[in-house]
């Protein structure tokens, strides 16, 4: 693990936060590879798996978080009462405009914030600006925690956040994993297929013990943990699924809908769409109904933001089920204008769980929108394309 602590010169040249950042350098080196940087430079982020930025002051810091950030590199971030009120209105007004936007954006970016004392913690709450906060005293400033609780503390902290970002995290190698866990968890009869059988267990098999616990984690945030226990099943892991208690982690709000998604009618509150619904379908062709619905609501759902993995699995489920008309459910998706978009869709549902064209109900699409759809389900950059033709 290879930790970059962020400091600007000034504000490394007071004592007290001079003092700070060496005893948790000494610290971390004991577990890892850590750079202390007062300026930005070509490469600093280059191989770091996390950043931690002190001081909040100086436009540079703030754009070491806005470039983590854009590198999917977490952040910490302590402003070292920098946030403290008597602080902020003491600086020129002119400055305090300035640097308040700067200040405010990388708080916000921030991973978590780390805060020295219970004061600190209270006056920072009421800004509002992030609430993945820890309370870690400053062994300078205090004589109730040692320089190793101190950095054992942090230790913990990091922890706390690169298990809270494991979509920043997890490795190629663990993606191409994952998704031959999922597509084994919807084709049982895998091990009858013995290219496709022995191509995703060389996949699962070049995971090391990391790239599972990511696996796990990310499985329990985009609601899979019992399509990739499934899958693991079948494929014969033998691996524990890890599981974290609540607070071992910050939570997420990505507005998802718990459990499988709703296939009885569409979330759109569009009332033309939801009588084109009611008239289009009669009472024996219920199964054709429900995957349009299906394909409705992850439209919608990928539209504002709340489309966990599950759902997409729930339509790539069914439709490896058949048993139903194709050429009607071609009808309904271009009465309701999802045609184009279900095109699509089964191109990024190959590329995430290895849908067959054989199973597709309609002519796929692949190409950039296919991709981006897969991205913007799975919340992962740079996913490869599996070839399960």
């Amino acid at each position: 693990m290879r930790i970059l602590l962020f400091i600007p010169k000034d504000t490394y040249d007071i004592a007290t936060n001079k003092e700070l950042v060496t005893m948790l350098a000494s610290y971390l080196n004991k577990w890892g590879d850590t750079v202390v940087a007062h300026h930005y430079k070509p490469g600093l982020l280059d191989g770091v798996t996390l950043v931690h930025v002190f001081g909040c002051w100086r436009t540079e810091a703030s754009r070491i978080i806005s470039k983590a950030t854009q590198l999917d590199i977490p952040t910490v971030f302590s402003p070292l009462g920098g946030l403290e009120p008597w602080i902020m209105q003491g600086q020129r007004l002119r400055r305090q405009l300035l640097t308040s936007t700067y200040q405010r954006k990388m708080t916000r970016k921030a991973s978590a914030v780390h805060l020295c004392g219970r004061y600190e913690h209270s006056t920072f709450t009421k800004l509002k600006w992030n609430c993945r906060t820890a309370i870690i005293k400053n062994p300078t400033l205090t004589s109730q925690l040692s320089p190793e609780e101190m950095g054992a503390s942090v230790m913990e902290l990091y922890q706390k956040v690169l298990d809270s970002n494991v979509n920043m995290l997890i490795s190629p190698k663990a993606v191409k994993a994952l998704r031959s866990i999922l597509y084994a968890s919807v084709c049982r009869d895998i091990a009858g297929k013995p290219r496709m059988y022995s191509e995703a267990k060389a996949d699962i098999e070049a995971i090391d013990d990391t790239d599972w616990r990511n696996i796990c984690l990310y499985a329990a945030d985009e609601h899979v943990a019992d399509f990739v226990r499934n899958g693991a099943e079948v494929m014969g892991i033998t691996r524990t699924f890890v599981t974290l208690t609540p607070s071992m982690r910050f939570g997420h709000d990505y507005g998802y809908n718990d459990g499988d998604i709703p296939c009885d009618d569409v979330i759109s509150n569009n009332i033309m769409l939801r009588s084109k619904m009611e008239d289009i379908a009669s009472d024996d062709e219920q199964r054709e109904r429900v995957i349009c619905t299906m394909v409705l609501n992850i439209k919608y759902e990928l539209t504002h933001g709340t489309l966990p993995l599950r759902h997409a699995m729930n339509l790539l489920e069914s439709l490896m089920q058949g048993n139903f008309d194709e050429d009607r459910l071609r009808s309904m998706l271009a009465a309701t204008g999802a045609l184009a978009f279900m095109r699509h869709l089964e191109g990024a549902m190959s590329t995430i769980a290895g849908l067959g064209e054989g199973f597709m109900p309609v002519t796929p699409r692949y190409g950039k929108q296919a991709d981006k759809i897969a991205t913007r389900i799975m919340k992962l950059k740079n996913i490869q394309k599996n070839d399960y033709s």
